[in-house]
């Protein structure tokens, strides 16, 4: 028995709980200590006016929590009388009386009970609640009997598979089985509570030895893949190029073995790990060639070389995507199409003296067509072909040909019967594409005269072809 001393040092302690606000504490420090002066035989005076005192205070606070819990009980029963009464779904009604009858007991267990009238009424709404119910729990137990059932043919499906297919299976047949049987036993779900454990310790028995086998072939399958880890780390080819090759075949290798269980994520990790370093190379030397790059754009002038540079973007091309890359090669594409249009303007001024140089020329409405082909001309400085063309386009023309090319008047009237037999050009075309051949085979950009005397016979037929 406790003595005098050690009831008071209680009663202290219920005072502070009090004083602090632990208020539950305090209430339940008190109801043991209640207990224990009862046993007593004799209260010293000093020791029951402390009691009282503490026995006062938490009569307050009972009724400042009543005070408090009321409302919210009559809340409730307001609540539940309301759901007695609707038409609301028996399933959705049973979880909403589920949630009413929740809170009540939360407010008992945080507070003093409720009162008999209370509790009456609340009883008699919420058996009123349950009434419409009653068919939806019934057809629930069906569904339950009826699952429970199916779960019987899913464990004797099971024993059928272990012991007539198992042995002979692979793991990823195992593997499907196993997640369909698991998959099955879930869809038949609820069963009724006193099913639930025998079902359970039955279905865990049946499906014991796949398990095991399973965890067999998954145990063989971490082997295989750690093999391959350490093939990992054992590549060192000082071609970093190679040791990135060898690893994205390992990992092909490495994904096609099948699952290795629970440790499957933690031996790819693990894989990719080994293999992080040969990635981490191949950044480093991509940064290294930015950095060239950003040296290369820093020493930029108008001296620079930049069809060099053009060529030498060849050996940049795995960081092709990177900003430095794209603007170094707009800056080299810019200014090469100005130096090309530079030439190309040179071009022109050279074609000018050449019209100037070819008197005839400047009567002559050309067109651009022409005039390219002087821009584009390689003047391969070849007579003979100036001639033959000369000759061509005056046989078509049905134009007189000088008597020194005689012999080539022959060659080209044969020539030009073969052409207009198969029709391979206009006269327009025919005539461009030998105009063509002409200024490609001048001697230079300042023609002599045998290639000038050509050069007026090729144009008195200008109008005959572009007329």
């Amino acid at each position: 028995m406790e003595t005098h001393k050690e009831l008071f040092d209680k009663i202290e302690e219920v005072e502070k709980y009090f004083s602090s606000g632990s208020i539950k504490y305090g209430q339940k420090a008190l109801k043991a200590l209640n207990n224990e002066i009862k046993l007593l035989k004799k209260i010293p005076n000093k020791l029951k006016h402390k009691h009282n005192f503490v026995l006062a205070q938490s009569r307050y606070f009972n009724d400042i929590s009543s005070f408090a819990v009321e409302p919210k009980r009559d809340k409730l029963i307001k609540e539940i009388k309301e759901l007695a009464n609707s038409e609301i779904n028996p399933k959705k009604k049973s979880q909403i009386i589920h949630a009413i009858q929740t809170q009540w007991q939360k407010l008992d267990h945080s507070s003093r009970p409720a009162t008999k009238k209370q509790w009456n009424a609340f009883k008699e709404e919420m058996d009123k609640a349950w009434e419409p119910c009653a068919e939806f729990f019934n057809e629930l137990d069906r569904i339950k009997e009826k699952n429970a059932l199916q779960r019987k043919e899913l464990i004797k499906k099971i024993n059928i598979y272990v012991n007539s297919e198992l042995i002979n299976k692979s793991s990823g047949d195992i593997y499907k089985f196993s997640k369909f049987i698991f998959t099955e036993w879930q869809k038949y779900s609820p069963v009724r509570d006193e099913d639930f454990h025998h079902l359970k310790k039955e279905f865990n028995e049946a499906r014991s030895p796949v398990i095991r086998v399973l965890s067999q072939y998954e145990e063989k399958h971490a082997l295989r893949k750690k093999e391959l880890i350490q093939k990992v780390t054992e590549l060192n080819s000082d071609d970093n190029k190679v040791n990135l090759e060898n690893f994205m075949m390992l990992k092909q290798n490495f994904m096609k073995i099948p699952s290795a269980g629970k440790n499957e994520k933690k031996l790819w990790n693990q894989f990719n790990k080994a293999g992080d370093k040969f990635f981490e190379i191949e950044k480093n030397k991509k940064i290294e060639k930015i950095k060239v790059i950003n040296k290369m754009i820093a020493e930029l002038d108008k001296n620079s070389d930049f069809k060099k540079l053009s060529l030498e973007l060849a050996n940049f091309q795995d960081i092709s995507q990177s900003k430095e890359f794209i603007k170094l090669s707009k800056i080299i594409k810019t200014e090469l199409n100005k130096i090309n249009e530079s030439k190309r303007n040179k071009k022109i001024q050279e074609l000018k003296n050449i019209i100037t140089n070819i008197d005839k020329l400047n009567s002559l409405e050309t067109d651009k067509k022409i005039t390219n082909l002087f821009i584009d001309s390689t003047y391969e400085n070849n007579l003979n072909i100036c001639r033959q063309v000369t000759v061509e386009l005056e046989v078509f023309a049905g134009v007189q040909v000088p008597k020194v090319d005689e012999k080539l008047r022959e060659v080209a009237s044969v020539k030009l019967l073969q052409e207009k037999f198969n029709a391979k050009s206009s006269p327009r075309e025919f005539y461009l594409n030998n105009l063509k051949i002409f200024i490609s085979n001048l001697s230079s950009k300042k023609p002599i005269t045998k290639e000038i005397k050509m050069w007026h016979r090729i144009i008195d037929l200008h109008d005959h072809f572009l007329s």
